[in-house]
This record gives C-alpha cells, sequence and structure tokens, in this order.
C-alpha cells in the first residue's frame, strides 16, 4: 500500500507522443512475458522492465545523455521501436499448420475468424483441409457474386398474412461446419455490411446459424493490389484476425502428400525463395498455387521447345529461368533406376543442387521393397540429404518405417532423429 507506479523516464530526442506511446506498451503487460524468444520482466507496479543491458547511442537513435530505459538487447530494442515505424509491427504471421492450429481452438471457441494472406499462398486449402480432417461440412459462400439483398433472402407472404423471409438455400441449416467466406473483402463494402449481423451475433433476420457452425473468412491485403474493398471497422472488430505466411518444410510436406512433381520439390527446397515471390506489376508470380500449375504442366509431358513459356505463364519468367535451369540438370542426373539396381557403385553428385535432386527423386521412388538399397546408396550421401530423403520417403510411404533399412538407418542416425 501507499506504492505508486513509477513514472516513465523521459527519452531524449524524442516526442511526448512517443515517450506515452512506448510507455504504455510496457503498462500493457505484467509479470514474465516473451518478446521474439527472448524473457522480459515487467515489474508488478508497472515500472519499467528491470534489465541488465542499456542500449547504445546509436541503437537508440538519441543523444547519450542519460539511458532512456534498459532492455535485454538491441534486437529487441529494435522489436519495441517498430511500433513508431510501421503500423503493422505487431502483426504475428503464422504458417500453414499454425493457422490450422489456431483455427481448431477458435472453432471450438465458435469465434469468427479472417485469415489475411497475398494471392495463391494456399488460405482455402488450409480451410478445406481442415474441415476435412475434423469431419465439418464446409459452405464456400463468395460474398464478390452476391448482392445486399441475396444474403437476406427473399420475401414471402406467411400464412398469418404477414410478410417474411426466406432465407438463402447457402445458408445451412443443421449439422456442423465451416460457413467459409472466401475473398470477403474484395465484395463491395454494402454486401460486406449486410453480414454484420451473422458474423457476431450469428442471425441474420429470421435466420440463426445453427449452433454448431462457425463463420470463417479470408481475403488478399490491400497492399497486394488484389481486388480488395476496404473492409469497413465494425466488421473487422467482428474477426479474429490470423496472418498467413508461406512455410517451405510445411509446403513440402503437403507437396508430397498430393503428389506434386519431385522435380519442382527438389527445386523449392534447393530455391526456398522462390515459393512465394510475388509480383504486384506481373501478370504471372511464384505461389505455392502456380508451382502445382507447374507440376500439372510437367505431368502432361510438355513439348520441350515451349516447356520454359509454360512455366513462364505459370510463375513468372524469373522464376521460370531458374526452374528450367534446375530441370536441365536434374534430367541429367544419375538415372534413378541405375541407383537401385547399383547403389554402391552409382556416381554421387556433388553440386547441392543435384543431391537436392537426386534426394527427392529417391524419396518419390521409395517403397518398402526397395528401401534397403536406397539406404545403401543415401549413405554416401551427406547427412542433411539423408534425413531430407528418409523423411520425405516415409512421409509418402509410412509402412517403409518397418523396413530393416529404415531401422538400420534409424539406429544409426539416432543423434539426428533425436
Amino acid at each position: 500500500m501507499g506504492q505508486t507506479a513509477a513514472r516513465p523516464p523521459t527519452i531524449p530526442g524524442t516526442t511526448p507522443l512517443k515517450e506515452v506511446t512506448l510507455y504504455s506498451l510496457f503498462r500493457g503487460h505484467r509479470g514474465a512475458q516473451e518478446v521474439r524468444g527472448k524473457a522480459f520482466w515487467f515489474n508488478p507496479w508497472r515500472q519499467w522492465p528491470s534489465t541488465s543491458l542499456t542500449p547504445s547511442r546509436s541503437s537508440l537513435g538519441v543523444p547519450d545523455q542519460g539511458a532512456a530505459f534498459n532492455v535485454i538487447d538491441s534486437e529487441i530494442l529494435q522489436f519495441l521501436l517498430l511500433p513508431f515505424k510501421s503500423h503493422n509491427a505487431f502483426e504475428a504471421f503464422m504458417k500453414a499448420s499454425a493457422i490450422s492450429s489456431a483455427l481448431k481452438t477458435l472453432i471450438v471457441a465458435q469465434q469468427p475468424t479472417f485469415i489475411w494472406g497475398p494471392p495463391g499462398i494456399g488460405k482455402s486449402s488450409v480451410v478445406r483441409q481442415l474441415a476435412h480432417e475434423l469431419g465439418l461440412a464446409l459452405q464456400d459462400i463468395r460474398a464478390l457474386l452476391l448482392d445486399p439483398v441475396d444474403i437476406r433472402g427473399l420475401p414471402y407472404l406467411g400464412p398469418d398474412g404477414r410478410s417474411k423471409w426466406a432465407a438463402p438455400d447457402f445458408l445451412p441449416s443443421d449439422g456442423a461446419g465451416i460457413l467459409f467466406l472466401d475473398e470477403l473483402n474484395a465484395a463491395p463494402g454494402m454486401v460486406q455490411a449486410a453480414f454484420y449481423q451473422l458474423v457476431l451475433d450469428r442471425k441474420l433476420g429470421e435466420y440463426t446459424l445453427p449452433d454448431d457452425w462457425v463463420v470463417v473468412a479470408a481475403g488478399n491485403r490491400e497492399t497486394d493490389r488484389a481486388q480488395t474493398s476496404r473492409m469497413p471497422t465494425p466488421l473487422r472488430n467482428r474477426f479474429v484476425h490470423l496472418e498467413f505466411e508461406v512455410d517451405m518444410e510445411v509446403w513440402s510436406e503437403w507437396a508430397i502428400q498430393a503428389d506434386i512433381r519431385p522435380e519442382v520439390i527438389a527445386f523449392i527446397r534447393f530455391r526456398p525463395q522462390l515459393l512465394s515471390s510475388y509480383d504486384k506489376d506481373a501478370h504471372a508470380f511464384a505461389s505455392p498455387r502456380s508451382w502445382e500449375f507447374v507440376s500439372k504442366i510437367l505431368k502432361s509431358a510438355p513439348d520441350p521447345y515451349i516447356e520454359h513459356e509454360l512455366f513462364s505463364g505459370a510463375v513468372g519468367n524469373p522464376a521460370a529461368t531458374e526452374f528450367s535451369g534446375f530441370l536441365r540438370m536434374f534430367r541429367e542426373l544419375p538415372n534413378i533406376d541405375a541407383i537401385l539396381l547399383n547403389p554402391t557403385s552409382e556416381p554421387v553428385p556433388d553440386a547441392a543442387a543435384a543431391q537436392y535432386a537426386v534426394a527427392s527423386a529417391l524419396a518419390h521412388r521409395a517403397t518398402d521393397t526397395n528401401f534397403d538399397r536406397i539406404c545403401l546408396y543415401l549413405d554416401r550421401m551427406p547427412t542433411e540429404f539423408r534425413v531430407l530423403c528418409v523423411r520425405d520417403a516415409t512421409l509418402r510411404e509410412p509402412s517403409i518405417k518397418y523396413t530393416a533399412g529404415y531401422t538400420k538407418w534409424a539406429i544409426q542416425n539416432h543423434h539426428v532423429l533425436a
């Protein structure tokens, strides 16, 4: 009793607004917190955090007279100063597995959720896969195709002589599922406003969303130059917002199970930056969706003379040029059948790109009957490529884990698996 919260220290060379804002950031938390994996201890009396290091003048960007505040290191300091540089500083970007995990929690809580991300990264696919995994129905509604009156339905004369509304058939009447409002923010503002009551109150005039249904929406960001209309503030406030980012490892696991061509998987592993390289001004650009197009093109055995143009039309010329060069190298690798016949004598390539390609190709061909021979060849490759091949092979064909070759490999590489 009798103690008062300490006043924020004066930060030389900054405006009072920034002082108050930064202090409010600290005051909004109490106890131990984690910021980017670095531990902070916030004084229970809402004072400044106690730490041991004082940032330098250069890291603060202010004169040296007096320490403005103490933080653990300059990385954390830069993170804390981000709000003054960008209004998006505290958005948490999540990969597909994290988005799926978050949605499971929010579905149980019946909390409407909006997934944000650039075009083609798999926002809709994550929702569809999750609905399938949970055994839920999925009702996909494209708000862009609707007028505001379509959402309410059509009026009709009831038995009592009073007008009533017949709900549209795309709104569920029973069961359990996800009401998916895909590309919601691509719809005109009036259409978005028509969803206010449905999203928050689970009602639309006389219609009530069944208890076991939940609303999930998705859309592109305004900065993507996609067809978007700024979401009205009242509608934004009705959602929990998740930011989706592409992750190469998660995509690779999906690609193996989706039978994406091994050439594509190997190339993305070698050049993960090209999995998603959004170009606002290009007709075609690299994205998880467009690499799936490339896989389909390869499966159709295109004419080699037009192959590059087809790839360019899917992922853009820069990515297509690199992929075409990788593909030429891939096709010149040791024959996979020859490796399976002579695993101890067939040559092992030296270049990293070629090793990615061989490891992916072997994983694609691996079965529980030939895996022992594959392991003989893998023993001659660097550890990281052995792990890559075995992980991909067992993900695609789980029965491989019961082979003698896998058991021997797992014992020899237990330190990698630990």
